[in-house]
């Protein structure tokens, strides 16, 4: 880069806008049906052709070798090297940016598969999370729909292996890992699997019950599934394999505290769960007497049930509120007066009821006993020491750290305004959202996930969505990423790409494919994140979280929030997801370091990066790369020298805007901007066509869906998998960017494949000062949610 050139990337230095949203359907017209819409402006229709995409100006990509092999090792991921053997000198860091694809879009045809992995690749994924393989059994004769047929547990469909197969290839080629999800959706069918009876009926979810985690039989079935599969997929010492998870969302933790305790003691199975419970605690106190003897408060009858009574199984303790106020005030007590380490007032609540405290634990061993077989017999299969995680953390509460102590990575689930089924999925034409922001009402979460990390362990977001129809969604995938980045994560996984073979024209779902407003940002946000635009925080603060503690934050009713955790005995606050890198560390003992004063951070830890975070906007400013979402007003301008981005008209959809530097050539330098929004469906059967409208869902509480489908009207919401053409709110707005003198600014709009249409007029271009004020959306036939900006220097023709 020229000394010129370099000068131009410093001097994009802050990103502004200033845009409205009317989340009220007051004074909003209504339509035939008399239902009020949520007026956000203009759409305009937008489809893009994701098999033609023609990509960044990027390296190209190469298959996978042996030397590319990964492994765990020092809490991240490394490429093996040449020597193949991890820990050595030629060992290289991998960061995961990746998708899940979900049911069908597991089986493709073998053109689909390469036209698919060419896409991927194109959009900077590095990594494919094969998810939901299990959860549909498709007949032998049938087009694959999973990789099991219909008969006894596993009884394999070939042909779905041999697409499987063929799409790992594929992905292979072009430089992409898989992540080999084994337990997901598949449900045990007593009379076909020669397993014990169960009530599917009295169960919450028998897709995730964790039967099979503790009887012993099903234990034999799940290893037999993955190591078959292994290798059945020719996965043993494949470059491509990644990672395995053993379960996505399935645990004893899970059952007790999620209120879903019958999901693991149908009455059929509830005698094998107890003789391990009696054997547990025989093997801790010698005797079920004695351990009756140690709790003070049950029968001492050797033969008395489970020792504990069905309330007691599914009990939780008074509420959290009174405990959490009891423990400030000790803490404050002992702030500043105390020598040493004050006592964990968690551990005193552990041993408040050493029976449900015992009972957690036993889950807790459970669970890890499970998870730890699976693993060793999962390596022996892959023929190296692929990495292993159990199941997400964030499924079993505070004690799924010790669950979880032995596996080789942890993974996390993120979702914001997820879509809220009254009915229970099985009616999709009735759900709700509420338009959350993260940066907002949902800002905690980003505390609440960064505290799931544990030191020593590498960290994945394995999915990650902010689902359509959500109006904020465009915020998702910026601020994700900068966290990503600050606190040197490992990986990000958006769920899902696509389930379904055939390409998405209009939103689907939780698809990306489809969801226009999203994908013009992801490929974008990949590149960020593959070349660590950001750099990871200097300082780490990890909050201890001891046995005791665990225990007491589960029995408790803490779930998977740990911040309250981390505020009370480490001082951290919500927005220290900014000042350093957050998680938890495992201690052996029952104490918790003295409370320390909040770390201090300098305000641009990357050369000239800076970024700013409030409930109104969120802004990154660095040299390559720009972001802002929401509203300017209560965010300092970064620099004198700035891209400010200003509405010509309002009520306006919320929108973000990124612009990153993609290539530098002699006299030339080209960025691109995005603009990510909500993307819609058209309405069946309108004439003239439009998109969906918004209307207030029956429920209330500020909560929207859109207009029933015509052919659906009893349904207040109209379903997920919406009509083509898709639509894209109008960003009517003026840029103003500060650049040097002796430059033109050429602004290409891009079409459909990514590739540059004709340039805007000149007079939409303009010189004031210092600065380019470019006009966008300027009319619904020139809006496009992406732009090419080329700075070409005068003397260059």
């Amino acid at each position: 880069m020229t000394r010129r050139q370099a000068a131009r990337a410093v001097g994009a230095a802050c990103l502004l806008l200033a845009v409205s949203l009317p989340l009220s359907a007051q004074g909003a017209p209504e339509d035939s049906a008399g239902y009020a819409r949520l007026e956000m402006g203009e759409f305009y229709p937008f489809e893009i052709d994701p098999r033609a995409f023609v990509g960044f100006d990027a390296a190209p990509v190469r298959p996978l070798t042996p030397a590319d092999r990964i492994e765990a090792h020092e809490g991240h991921f490394y490429r093996v090297g040449a020597d193949e053997t991890v820990g050595t000198d030629d060992d290289s860091r991998v960061r995961f940016f990746g998708v899940n694809l979900s049911f069908d879009a597991n089986f493709p045809e073998e053109a689909d598969a390469r036209a698919l992995a060419d896409t991927l690749s194109k959009l900077g994924v590095n990594a494919v999370r094969l998810h939901h393989l299990d959860s549909r059994l498709t007949p032998l004769e049938d087009r694959p729909r999973g990789v099991l047929a219909t008969g006894p547990y596993p009884t394999w469909h070939e042909q779905g292996l041999r697409r499987l197969r063929g799409l790992i290839e594929a992905l292979a080629d072009k430089g992409i890992y898989v992540n080999l999800n084994l337990r997901v959706g598949y449900r045990i069918r007593p009379e076909v699997d020669a397993l014990p009876e169960l009530d599917e009926s009295r169960m919450h979810r028998p897709n995730a019950a964790p039967l099979l985690n503790f009887h012993p039989e099903g234990i034999q079935r799940q290893i037999r599934y993955a190591t078959e599969l292994i290798e059945r997929l020719g996965l043993r010492r494949n470059p491509a394999l990644a990672m395995v998870e053993i379960s996505n969302e399935s645990s004893l933790l899970a059952a007790w505290y999620r209120h879903e305790w019958r999901d693991a003691t149908p009455p059929e199975y509830v005698g094998v769960l107890e003789a391990q419970w009696r054997a547990w605690l025989t093997q801790r106190y010698g005797s079920l007497t004695a351990a009756c003897a140690q709790w003070a408060d049950c029968l001492h009858d050797e033969a008395a049930g489970w020792l504990l009574t069905p309330d007691d199984l599914d009990r939780r303790e008074p509420a959290l509120a009174e405990w959490l106020d009891t423990w400030r005030r000790r803490i404050e007590a002992l702030t500043g007066k105390a020598t040493g380490r004050p006592p964990d007032p968690l551990a005193r609540l552990a041993d408040a009821n050493p029976r449900v405290s015992d009972f957690l634990e036993f889950l807790a061993d459970t669970d890890a006993g499970f998870y730890e077989r699976m693993r060793t017999e999962v390596r022996e299969a892959a023929g190296f020491d692929v990495a292993v995680g159990g199941t997400q953390v964030g499924y079993g509460g505070p004690l799924n750290h010790s669950a979880l102590a032995g596996m080789d990575f942890l993974d996390d689930h993120f979702y914001v305004d997820h879509p809220h089924f009254p009915e229970g999925h099985a009616q999709p034409r009735n759900w709700r959202v509420w338009h959350t922001s993260l940066m907002a009402r949902d800002a905690a979460l980003l505390l609440r996930h960064a505290l799931r990390r544990e030191a020593g362990k590498p960290f994945l977001v394995t999915e990650l969505n902010h689902p359509f129809p959500s109006l904020t969604g465009g915020e998702l995938l910026p601020i994700m990423t900068t966290l990503a980045l600050r606190q040197d994560w490992d990986g990000l996984f958006f769920y899902e790409y696509v389930s379904r073979v055939q390409p998405e024209r209009a939103p689907a779902n939780f698809s990306l494919e489809g969801d226009w407003g999203k994908w013009v940002q992801f490929a974008q946000m990949a590149r960020v994140f593959h070349q660590r635009r950001l750099a990871p925080l200097d300082d780490t603060h990890f909050v201890p979280l001891s046995l005791p503690a665990q225990i007491a934050l589960t029995a408790h009713g803490h779930l998977d929030d740990l911040s309250d955790h981390a505020r009370l005995s480490a001082g951290l606050q919500m927005t220290d997801v900014w000042r350093t890198q957050v998680g938890v560390v495992r201690q052996a003992d029952d104490t918790v370091p003295a409370l320390r004063p909040r770390p201090t951070h300098p305000a641009t830890p990357f050369g000239q990066a800076e970024l700013q975070l409030n409930p109104a906007g969120f802004a990154v400013t660095s040299p390559q790369w720009l972001t802002t979402a929401g509203s300017p007003h209560n965010l300092k301008q970064a620099s004198q020298q700035s891209l400010a981005v200003v509405d010509r008209a309002t009520p306006l959809a919320p929108a973000t805007f990124s612009l990153t530097q993609e290539s530098t050539q002699p006299n030339e330098d080209t960025w691109r901007l995005t603009i990510g929004s909500v993307t819609l469906g058209s309405q069946p059967g309108a004439s003239p066509p439009r998109p969906k409208a918004f209307v207030p869902h029956p429920l209330g509480s500020d909560s929207w869906t859109l207009e029933p489908d015509p052919d659906h009207p009893e349904h207040p919401s109209g379903t997920r998998y919406t009509t083509a053409p898709a639509w894209l709110p109008r960003q009517p707005v003026t840029l103003h960017w500060a650049g040097p003198d002796a430059q033109r600014l050429i602004v290409y709009p891009l079409g459909s494949r990514g590739d540059r249409e004709a340039p805007l007029p000149a007079e939409r271009v303009h010189r004031q000062g210092e600065h380019w004020q470019v006009d966008l959306h300027v009319t619904r036939e020139e809006s496009r949610p992406w732009y090419d900006f080329v700075l070409v220097d005068q003397e260059a023709k």
